[in-house]
């Protein structure tokens, strides 16, 4: 894995951009997301967010960070391996779009000590105990969350697996105070039908603590940088966004209204007016102030016991 130069690993091949179909979308990426047709969106919206709180959670591990081994479990188009390839020793990017891991080549190209990989989060092609530290970016509620999340807890078992004894595990996900209508992310309001469609998707944080436990996974805490937003800054205040696909692709929850379409024209109807009257100015005043109480994101952190 280690003599491989920001390539692609598929199949037993390494290709830097392999082809692939538009038309499938594999099971092993999203339960609900068409990231074969929307990644081009992510380079465009959004930011590494807690990137500050895995590199310093990694670089307390016995062994210094330049010679670490990291698994980015998801790695979408990535943005967290390209700003940790020169700090990491080694990096190995999964991810289960070909469109992601297209666009993650094209970024990571250069970099000596990135292997990107296509597969499944819950059925990891590596040996035990392979990894100092694994991480998983926004990705879990990606996974169907049925049958009291047992994909979750199916990954979980596996990110145990490969982590060496000691090593760092880093989930960076949202809580449902996050997520709510009225709460620290502004376009939820505006478009209620997202936030309520991605909420169950996403696992109560004291109940992912509670798993991670019970896994084995011990001195488990959660970090948020309340500052920080998931899309780049600019594109966060454009109301003007919301009106444009690709915008909206910055966020998987607008998968929602896929197939309403004119539920969403109906949104953007009351979303104009908003403006023109500006009182969406309010809305996303009130939304900043609870942003900087409760942030939109947690990262939790634990250790393989």
């Amino acid at each position: 894995m280690h003599d491989c130069k920001g390539q692609m690993r598929t199949g037993g091949m390494h290709n830097l951009l392999p082809s692939y179909s538009e038309d499938a979308e594999p099971s092993a990426h999203s339960s609900y997301e068409r990231y074969n047709e929307t990644a081009g969106a992510y380079d465009s919206t959004r930011t590494p967010v807690g990137l500050s709180i895995l590199i310093n959670f990694f670089s307390c591990f016995t062994i210094p960070l330049k010679h670490q081994h990291i698994l980015d479990a998801g790695c979408g188009t990535g943005s967290y391996l390209y700003a940790l390839k020169d700090l990491a020793g080694a990096l190995v990017g999964l991810d289960g779009s070909q469109a992601m891991l297209t666009q993650a080549a094209q970024k990571c190209g250069n970099a000596p000590n990135v292997t990107l990989e296509e597969g499944s989060i819950l059925e990891l092609r590596f040996p035990d105990q392979a990894f100092d530290g694994v991480m998983i970016n926004q990705v879990l509620h990606h996974l169907d969350p049925a049958a009291d999340f047992q994909h979750l807890r199916k990954c979980v078992g596996e990110v145990f697996r490969v982590l060496k004894p000691t090593g760092a595990f880093c989930i960076n996900t949202c809580s449902q105070e996050q997520l709510k209508a009225h709460g620290p992310i502004w376009y939820y309001t505006v478009f209620p039908e997202a936030a309520g469609f991605i909420t169950p998707r996403y696992i109560p944080v004291d109940q992912l603590c509670g798993i991670l436990a019970g896994a084995g996974f011990g001195g488990v805490r959660v970090e948020s940088r309340p500052e920080e937003c998931f899309f780049a800054q600019e594109q966060y205040d454009d109301v003007e966004g919301p009106f444009r696909e690709a915008w909206r692709n910055g966020d998987s929850a607008f998968a929602v209204y896929r197939d309403k379409p004119d539920i969403l024209e109906s949104r953007l109807q009351e979303f104009r007016k908003s403006i023109e009257d500006r009182s969406i100015y309010d809305i996303i005043a009130q939304s900043e102030r609870l942003r900087e109480r409760l942030g939109q994101y947690v990262v939790i952190v634990a250790r393989k016991q």
